[in-house]
């Protein structure tokens, strides 16, 4: 969905979950953006004073997340 970037705009993130699913994310704001993401892959400020998400972050936050929900599925299983 990032077409391999790094830093996105926040707004463009917006825009793109928008475009992805429009029924869902049509009506989000930043507020809501913000209050999805993990912490620590919120949007910061960058050099240029602009708010960015970096995607590395997300994709690393949304992994550990995947890795400690299937270590509570196993241990559910016994």
């Amino acid at each position: 969905m990032l077409a391999g970037r790094t830093l996105v705009k926040q707004q463009e993130v917006l825009a793109l979950l928008a475009q992805h699913n429009p029924s869902v994310y049509t009506e989000w704001k930043l507020v809501d953006l913000r209050a999805a993401l993990p912490e620590k892959a919120q949007p910061y400020k960058t050099v240029d004073g602009t708010m960015h998400v970096n995607a590395d972050r997300v994709t690393a936050e949304l992994a550990a997340r995947n890795v400690d929900t299937d270590s509570d599925d196993a241990e559910g299983d016994g």
